[in-house]
């Protein structure tokens, strides 16, 4: 049986969207980037601000149910729980207009979402003049003195964010007004998220994680107990949001509740759970403004999230979150709803895409050129890591589920299955050290979302760079993963000992450095590499996560031992260990065949 690089996930969510927007005819959706625009954005004007957002899929509606008049203009949606693509969402800046265009990017704060849309954002700055801004919303405060390289997570204050975004947006606000008033209300701790989670067991409560993830991460405080009802979740999760929204001393200052059904909560026990936090929160606060619905789900989790937003600016937010929607979302906003007709027509190709396609190198990447054989070792050797993901898959899910969403592997298997198809198709020149890395990283923009994804295009991105420091043979490949570590530690926000793939790749390139200085063959050097790698993710098992979503559960004071080492840290021990092998292979090869030429010149 062929391998199939296909992941049905994608064809899942690529067929949601078309049926979504089939439903919903106000909007369009782009085929193969799972980007969904407003039907009327080419007659829209252009110097009306664009608001984009997006995420992992598996939180609907959001985001494609908020795409519409007065919300957003775009939602771009990777696959479940998997920050989209950078490709995507640059498909998605390209499709809401042009370089005169301004587009706000609202992102919910996680580390690849955080990585994908900045570069994304960069690229549509750099490579087509755009003007574009970003909005980080990082409501969740269930996480006390979370790490700086990851920050608070963003929850579904950022329904609220886009809302008030979209509402300016419509009224003719600019770019600036926009993100001004938006990230005073994030900075200004005006929002506030609490979410948990509970099994339902008769009229029991059972396994209650507060502070659970939408993504599956484990909770940060767990309550062992069953519970006959709400009141000790209440006081935890009104504690967590009065430390946030602090209270008056002078007067009862007036918020906006929203209640928000992660998405396998039952009417009743939203409604009870409503009911008792409601009459505890009026010893605090005013409750101005009450929403209940399901805004931002975790699939089918049972379970709910309260946001509180600070009115402050009373007269102004009242107007935005009052001003009437034309959206698909069946939430308690003012909704003006268009009935019209199930339109099945053919999703759309995305014109703006096709300028990928055009390879436009700094004439610099063909400064350094391969000879035939060391072409011909480095596409084997990239081709057996190809391989070596895909036997992988499984192995990486299971270490990523144990702090992370269960993805690794299979985000890993579908960018290198990408990678190895167009190495097949001689779509890659290996000719060139530079462009290899450079098409890397173009490929895995277009074909590989989440954080992981995200790192690996920055890192070969960056990789690329060391063309111009005119280095040769493996003194280049040492300034290449030396460029890519940097870059990764500037992006990400990430140190050496934060049990990261750094750990792994910062351990790998200082072995190779020392075999380069003793001038060692190419095959040792790539075995030296590999083996540093594979100590420096075994490393991480013992070390504390400090960046990505795993520093999430080690922010509590409690003893962990990880079971397994980081995937991402394996990731890079798995990929050295094939990169090493695929070039024994291919110089061995190499070498009998030219033994054999000369035996039969004798």
């Amino acid at each position: 049986m062929d391998f199939c690089w296909e992941s049905f996930g994608v064809i899942k969510v690529q067929n949601m969207l078309s049926a979504y927007c089939a439903m919903h005819n106000h909007l369009r959706h782009y085929d193969h980037v799972h980007v969904v625009v407003r039907r009327d954005v080419e007659s829209m004007n252009p110097k009306i601000v664009r608001i984009v957002s997006g995420g992992g899929s598996g939180h609907e509606p959001a985001h494609v149910g908020y795409v519409g008049n007065g919300m957003l203009t775009a939602a771009v949606y990777g696959e479940l729980f998997a920050s989209p693509s950078v490709m995507a969402i640059l498909s998605a800046i390209l499709a809401v207009g042009g370089p005169e265009t301004p587009v706000l990017l609202v992102v919910s704060n996680y580390t690849g979402d955080r990585l994908n849309f900045g570069l994304a954002r960069e690229i549509a700055i750099t490579k087509f003049g755009y003007n574009v801004e970003t909005l980080l919303v990082d409501d969740d405060c269930s996480i006390e003195n979370a790490p700086k390289s990851v920050g608070n997570r963003g929850l579904a204050g950022t329904i609220l964010i886009n809302k008030i975004a979209g509402s300016m947006a419509a009224k003719g606000c600019d770019l600036k007004q926009i993100h001004k008033f938006c990230s005073e209300i994030l900075t200004n701790d005006q929002l506030a998220t609490v979410g948990f989670t509970f099994k339902t067991s008769g009229e029991q409560f059972k396994s209650i994680q507060i502070g659970r993830g939408i993504h599956g991460e484990p909770g940060i405080t767990e309550l062992e107990e069953e519970a006959a009802n709400f009141e000790r979740i209440i006081d935890i999760v009104l504690e967590k949001l009065l430390n946030k929204i602090k209270t008056s001393k002078t007067c009862k200052k007036k918020v906006l509740v929203m209640f928000n059904n992660l998405g396998g909560t039952s009417p009743l026990n939203m409604t009870l759970f409503a009911n008792f936090f409601l009459k505890r929160l009026s010893r605090y606060y005013v409750a101005h403004i009450i929403l209940e619905g399901t805004f931002m789900t975790s699939e089918n989790e049972e379970g709910i999230s309260v946001t509180l937003l600070h009115m402050d600016k009373m007269c102004e937010l009242v107007t935005h979150l009052r001003h009437p929607v034309e959206i698909g979302a069946n939430v308690p906003f003012i909704i003006n709803r268009v009935m019209n007709p199930v339109n099945y027509e053919k999703d759309l190709p995305l014109r703006p895409v096709e300028m990928w396609d055009k390879k436009k190198y700094d004439q610099r990447f063909h400064s350094i050129e391969h000879t035939e054989v060391e072409a011909e070792v480095s596409k084997t050797a990239i081709m057996r890591v190809c391989c070596s993901l895909r036997d992988n898959e499984k192995i990486l899910n299971e270490m990523d589920a144990e702090f992370g969403d269960n993805d690794t592997g299979s985000s890993l298997s579908h960018g290198g299955g990408c990678v190895y198809q167009l190495l097949c198709d001689n779509d890659v020149d290996v000719k060139y050290p530079a462009v290899i890395l450079n098409d890397i990283s173009e490929i895995l923009q277009q074909n590989m979302g989440g954080t992981l994804g995200a790192l690996l295009c920055i890192f070969f991105q960056a990789a690329a760079a060391a063309v111009y420091s005119h280095e040769e043979g493996l003194k280049f490949w040492l300034r290449a993963i030396k460029l890519g570590i940097a870059a990764i530690q500037k992006y990400a926000l990430a140190e050496i000992g934060d049990r990261t793939m750094l750990d792994a790749l910062q351990s790998g390139v200082e072995r190779l450095e020392l075999k380069i200085k003793e001038e060692a063959s190419v095959i040792d050097c790539a075995e030296a590499f590999a083996a540093g790698c594979r100590e420096g993710a075994d490393n991480t098992r013992v070390m504390i996560a400090k960046a990505g979503r795993a520093a999430y559960k080690f922010t509590e004071p409690r003893k962990l031992k990880a079971r397994s080492n980081d995937p991402g840290a394996e990731a890079i021990a798995i990929m050295a260990k094939a990169f090493s092998e695929g070039i024994r292979k291919a110089l061995t090869r190499d070498q009998r065949s030219g033994d054999s030429d000369t035996a039969d010149s004798e």
